[in-house]
């Protein structure tokens, strides 16, 4: 893609719902990063939050699970680009069970991007 006259790359993301199989997204994740030297950007559903103050409801989020993200975004220079809007981006609620709010949708992009 190109704006401003700079050629840039987008890369549109679907997680794994699945919170046992999110390392082979990071892993596909890792491996189309490195196919271009373009700054690139990077959206959607990732199924997972960065810390726990993006829930809200059910039980705490294994720590190890938003490590895993923290450590991937960080290992690919990868910043969140913040939100603007409603707090939480995805509601679930089983029957009798707490209504649960997360923060799954987002972007992120190198610095090289935003410059």
């Amino acid at each position: 893609m190109s704006y401003r006259n700079k050629l840039w790359r987008f890369l549109g993301v679907y997680g794994h719902p699945d919170s046992t199989q999110c390392s082979h997204t990071w892993i596909l994740l890792n491996r189309l990063q490195g196919l271009s030297a373009l700054p690139w950007l990077c959206g959607g559903d990732f199924n997972e939050i960065l810390q726990e103050k993006e829930k809200s409801g059910g039980l705490p989020r294994k720590e190890a699970l938003m490590d895993s993200f923290r450590l991937a975004l960080d290992s690919w220079g990868l910043m969140d680009l913040g939100f603007s809007g409603p707090e939480f981006t995805w509601s679930y609620k089983r029957d009798g069970g707490d209504l649960i709010h997360e923060r799954i949708h987002r972007c992120v992009s190198l610095m090289e991007w935003m410059g």
